[in-house]
């Protein structure tokens, strides 16, 4: 899953600031799936050098540029998704249903490979911008 967030972030576009990094939470993981993630720590896409830190909730802290959502629990993905809701921050998550209900990419399965669907609605409504290259490679894009 780090891998696939990774190269989303290669290809986004988030709205000017004079951000230095790019701020990755996961939001509570369990330790293995937190240090998967943490390899990606010093590692750049789009010029900027990836900082992952895990999240507890609730809240949902604010100065994220991508939160990534492993559990597929229902509260607290709505939970999530309703506190971020226009903020410019990435959303990605394995869970079911995930762009239909607001997410931004979700990660599917798809005849036992991992795919990704993207909510080009949502990403467009909180001004980010997924490359034509990530949309091009979406098994569905919710337009």
């Amino acid at each position: 899953m780090a891998a696939y967030v990774y190269n989303f972030c290669k290809y986004v576009t988030w709205p000017a600031d004079q951000a230095k990094s790019i701020q990755l939470g996961v939001l509570g993981g369990d330790g293995t799936e937190l240090e998967i993630f943490q390899s990606l720590n010093g590692k750049t896409a789009g010029g900027l050098p990836l900082n992952v830190e895990g999240v507890e909730i609730p809240p949902v802290p604010l100065g994220f540029r991508v939160i990534y959502i492993p559990g597929c629990e229902s509260e607290m993905v709505n939970g999530v998704l309703t506190a971020l809701a226009g903020e410019p921050v990435l959303t990605v998550s394995r869970c079911d249903d995930f762009c239909k209900n607001g997410g931004m990419i979700g990660l599917v399965n798809v005849r036992g490979k991992i795919r990704f669907e993207v909510n080009k609605i949502a990403a467009d409504a909180a001004g980010i911008t997924i490359s034509s290259q990530i949309l091009k490679l979406a098994v569905e894009v919710i337009k």
